[in-house]
């Protein structure tokens, strides 16, 4: 089952925040935390209802660089991210 069908990316979008009582500043945090950049305006966008005037689909892409940094965020970096990635290019 595709992410698309068995779960509304913008809905899971906005009950993720509220269930974990993210706040506009961190979620941009978590954005920055994986270099993608993101400003308010446009975060603010994604989290309307599809009903609401202006609303936006929440990209893909978006969706996984939040996800990554709200890990990074909870759990910190990987400290041997760069060596395995050496390894793979070997």
């Amino acid at each position: 089952m595709s992410i698309t069908k068995g779960w509304h990316i913008e809905l899971g979008f906005r009950r993720l925040r509220y269930a974990l009582s993210i706040n506009d500043k961190s979620m941009l945090d978590n954005f920055k935390e994986t270099c993608y950049t993101i400003d308010f305006n446009t975060l603010f966008v994604y989290l309307k209802k599809e009903d609401d005037e202006g609303f936006i689909a929440c990209p893909n892409a978006a969706l996984e660089h939040f996800l990554d940094g709200l890990i990074i965020a909870r759990r910190g970096r990987r400290s041997n991210t760069v060596e395995r990635n050496k390894n793979i290019s070997e």
